[in-house]
């Protein structure tokens, strides 16, 4: 049906039998998606979820009647012979209520008609004819019309609550809601039972027979709620004041919606018809033609352009004309090109993209430059460039770019070479790579003294030595390499004792549950032992293999607090019930799953840590904005500087320095407060460079090991800042100039920019389809990828906050929303943390909560605000420390393509 073949009805009924039982006994629909496209895909791929308490002859029943191929699919015969279906026959069928009669009576005149009823067949679609309607409604004859008309009207004077209510208003653009299945809504619903009724029209003296239909069972106070960040998402309209439990949370349901839903089911909804009215019309494609261009869609660089396979700059040089008019020129040449499409990057760059018919394109930036000074700086631009003519070819270099090119590998080659060295001391914790040469001596002077204390092994790994090695050295070299190996080797069993004797030492916790100030004689030595084994400076991530498993609970213990911790919610006949299904699962599942999280705990440091990630941040299909991100604020009472560039420029250094004491692992552990215990360092990597990315079911943490830019938005527009240069950090100062810069940038956003980041402040998979859609390929991917690979996000708002002013409990009030929210679309929610720095020089931070728990970012930010009023510090008049270097690339303006829908 979905495909729009042909199909046998019988077959087709079978399957949609097979969802209502599914339905029946899960609680649940067996395809579900939010995007109506994305549903459909799932129901022809036909792969779902079978619960495990469904008993196994029930799944194959299930299988076979919601199965894709109609050939494959249960036939009726087979059903009524399953052995599930026969298991039931002689099973007491439930007591019905008495069935609802609604008369289908004669109506006399057209006043006797509702008005509301008949604008509702009317908006139903199937009677167009307003005319032959009241004329099919008046006539003395039966008719379906008069039945609908009855059934509605009945359904409008039992459900009165919302008549007149206004449904509210909707978004074209906002995502369809969730469906889902009432049982699941009676079931998890704190209201009282609601009674289900079986509603059917009889036959009547005045009406014509119909077949029952089962009731509609409804909640208004259900509703669903998000794990990760506690939001929810209210299902049905509000119920009416005073209204509670049982059949008044069904009336308050408003009957228009679901006639409105179910024309929407039968006909499309309208943005389906809008969407299908926007497709452009070949008419509309060939309205330009190459006749009607300039000269300039005629050069022979645009027959080079469309030949090429990979993005490249040209530079065209044209004198004595104004900007405005050579844009204009170039825009109308692109435009007689069907096959190009063009976008303004900044005032005096000029994008276009070339798309043939077989899937390959090519990109050209064109940078509008006059004059000799601007030829030479796009000369510039590129690291060299060469041209091919009848005498041969022009080559040209620009040793600037290259030697950028050669400073930014050798930065890369230090990080290498920092981390292999990191790698290694944090490998031989709590001992150091130099102990090896005490080792070393120690074993051969002892050999010197005509003593072996390998009792013999030195001589068996001589034995064992390569032949190449016996012909090549003497018979005194051989014994030195064997000792040195023997050293090493026994310097690694010794690092591996240490390690474990540490480990142990890590996993005593009988002084949490000690009196303070009263300690016991075993946690004296304990805290000695500890300190003597951690004399050494550790690095960021020294104790991370030495810090013990977290231990699993026993299953008795999680039953037993979680029997606690819903001992208030629930009354004494619900709780012996809890009790008794908690007491079934002990003896039953809980065993075997207890089982599989030992054997995990075996070799995951942590059983629980990923799962969490995954099930209550990743998978929270709500907005993160507000419901999962944080913030921090700034000094409440002390500004630093008013000069909001400056600030920037500042803050921007001082969490780049962060992140390289991060990179070298230079900080020291955190620790548990007043001891020397270590706490765990890994959330601390993955916080620079690190992008949450949306996804269809979950989402996804994607982190880059480097980068040397940052992200800026101010007045609507994107810009790349590269906060490096020839291999080294932007000072403040230089910094502060390209903010500046980028503060005096006049130019508008592009078409869809200004409100882009509200895509990560709604739900996740509206964002994760957009994504795809729109962001997967050309300049929007390149752009997206820019932010996403960033070492952080900032935002320049226009707004000043702060404490100052006649009501400073007000002022902290709307700084605290600007921080976890702001406009909504001014911040990039997915982002690991993003900087917000206010007109008046305030700053603040907006963290994703998946990465890393508060105090992690709280560290971050308390060494910033500190680097920034006390270490770097500001001028007299309020601008960043340091001089300007004349050459600095300006920031790189993002460019965007998004279409009208």
């Amino acid at each position: 049906v979905i495909r729009g073949e042909k199909y046998d009805g019988r077959r087709a009924d079978v399957w949609s039998c097979g969802v209502i039982l599914f339905a029946l006994l899960v609680g649940a629909l067996p395809f579900d998606h939010d995007n109506l496209r994305q549903l459909l895909e799932k129901v022809k791929s036909g792969v779902f979820h079978m619960p495990h308490f469904i008993p196994p002859d029930c799944q194959a029943l299930l299988k076979g009647m919601i199965e894709v191929s109609a050939e494959k699919r249960l036939t009726l015969e087979a059903i009524q012979k399953h052995s599930w279906y026969l298991g039931g026959r002689n099973e007491p069928c439930p007591e019905q209520p008495p069935p609802r009669k609604v008369c289908v009576k004669r109506i006399l005149s057209l006043t006797d008609l509702d008005p509301d009823v008949l604008e509702s067949m009317y908006s139903l679609g199937c009677f167009r004819d307003r005319v032959k309607l009241t004329q099919d409604l008046t006539t003395e004859e039966e008719n379906q019309e008069k039945m609908i008309y009855y059934l509605l009207l009945d359904r409008k004077e039992r459900y009165p609550s919302c008549e007149d209510e206004d449904l509210p208003p909707r978004n074209d653009l906002d995502p369809p809601r969730k469906r889902v299945d009432s049982p699941m809504l009676t079931r998890h619903s704190r209201c009282g039972p609601v009674r289900k009724s079986l509603e059917v029209l009889s036959v009547t003296d005045q009406g014509s027979p119909t077949p029952p239909r089962r009731a509609l069972d409804t909640n208004a106070h259900s509703q669903r709620v998000d794990g990760a960040g506690g939001a929810s998402v209210s299902l049905t309209p509000p119920s009416s004041p005073g209204g509670s439990g049982g059949l008044s949370n069904s009336s308050s349901t408003h009957w228009r919606t679901r006639l409105n839903s179910f024309k929407n089911n039968l006909l499309g909804s309208p943005r389906f018809h809008r969407r299908k009215l926007q497709v452009p019309t070949s008419e509309d494609m060939s309205s330009l033609t190459p006749e009607s261009s300039p000269e300039l869609a005629k050069r022979s660089w645009f027959g080079n352009f469309i030949s090429l396979e990979k993005e490249e700059q040209i530079f065209v040089l044209i004198r004595d004309k104004p900007l405005s008019s050579i844009k204009a020129d170039i825009v109308h040449a692109f435009l007689s090109i069907p096959s190009l499409s063009h976008s303004v990057v900044s005032q005096n760059s000029f994008r276009a993209e070339y798309k043939s018919s077989g899937g390959r394109g090519a990109k050209l930036t064109l940078p509008l430059l006059r004059g000799a000074a601007a030829m030479a700086e796009a000369h510039q631009a590129v690291a060299f460039q060469f041209t091919i003519t009848p005498e041969g070819i022009d080559l040209q270099l620009s040793y600037q770019a290259l030697n950028q090119i050669y400073l930014s590998g050798v930065r890369s080659w230090k990080k290498r070479v920092s981390r292999m060295k990191n790698r290694v001391i944090k490998g031989v914790y709590p001992a150091s790579p130099s102990s090896w040469l005490f080792v070393a001596i120690a074993i051969l002077a002892t050999m010197y003294m005509q003593s072996d204390p390998s009792m013999g092994l030195i001589s068996k790994i001589q034995q064992h030595l390569p032949l190449s090695l016996h012909m090549s050295l003497s018979a005194q070299g051989q014994t030195m390499l064997s000792a040195l190996v023997f050293s090493t080797l026994l310097w690694l069993s010794l690092i591996l004792t240490l390690r474990l004797c540490l480990k142990l030492l890590l996993s005593y916790h009988r002084w949490m549950f000690e009196l303070h100030g009263k300690v016991s004689n075993t946690t004296k030595v304990w805290v000695s032992l500890l300190r003597l084994f951690s004399r050494r400076k550790p690095l960021l991530y020294s104790y991370q293999t030495s810090l013990p498993h977290l231990p699993v609970p026993a299953i008795k213990d999680t039953l037993s607090r979680y029997l606690e911790s819903v001992r208030p919610l629930l009354t004494d006949q619900e709780l012996k019930r809890m009790t008794d299904l908690a007491n079934d699962f002990e003896s039953t599942l809980g065993n075997r799953l207890q089982r599989y999280l030992k054997l995990k705990a075996l070799w995951a440091t942590n059983y629980v840590s990923d799962w969490w990630e995954e099930y209550i941040y990743l998978r929270g299909r709500g907005p993160i904005m507000v419901n999962s991100n944080y913030y921090g604020m700034d000094f409440l009472y002390v500004t630093p500087t008013t000069v909001q560039a400056a600030r920037a420029g500042n803050t921007i250094t001082a969490l780049l320095l962060y992140r390289r004491k991060v990179n070298k692992e230079e900080l020291t552990p955190s620790r548990v407060p007043g001891t020397d215990i270590p706490l765990c360092a890994a959330q601390c990597e993955r916080m620079f460079n690190t992008t949450r990315t949306p996804g269809a079911e979950t989402d996804v943490l994607q982190h880059w090991l480097d980068s040397d830019f940052v992200v800026v938005y101010h007045r609507g527009r994107y810009f790349r800042l590269w906060v490096y240069r020839g291999g080294r950090l932007l000072s403040p100062r230089e910094l502060e100039h390209q903010i500046q810069s980028i503060l005096d940038d006049p130019s508008p956003p592009f078409p869809g920019e200004e409100k882009l980041g509200a895509l990560t402040a709604g739900d996740r998979c509206p964002w994760a389809q957009m994504r795809k859609q729109f962001f997967s390929s050309g300049v929007n991917r390149r752009s997206l990828d820019a932010i996403e690979r960033a070492a952080f996000f900032v935002t320049l708002d226009d707004e000043e906050q702060g404490m100052k002013g006649d009501d400073p409990a007000g002022n902290l009030d709307r700084y605290a929303k600007s921080l976890l929210h702001g406009k909504c679309y001014d911040r990039w929610f997915d982002k690991s943390f993003s900087i917000v720095i206010y007109k008046n020089g305030k700053n603040g931070l907006n963290a994703e909560h998946s990465w890393a728990d508060a105090p992690t970012v709280a560290h971050l930010w308390e060494y910033t605000l500190a680097t920034d009023a006390f270490h770097l510090g500001y001028t007299q008049d309020g601008h960043c420390k340091g001089e300007v270097e004349r050459s600095l690339p300006p920031p790189q303006r993002l460019a965007w393509d998004i279409p009208p829908e």
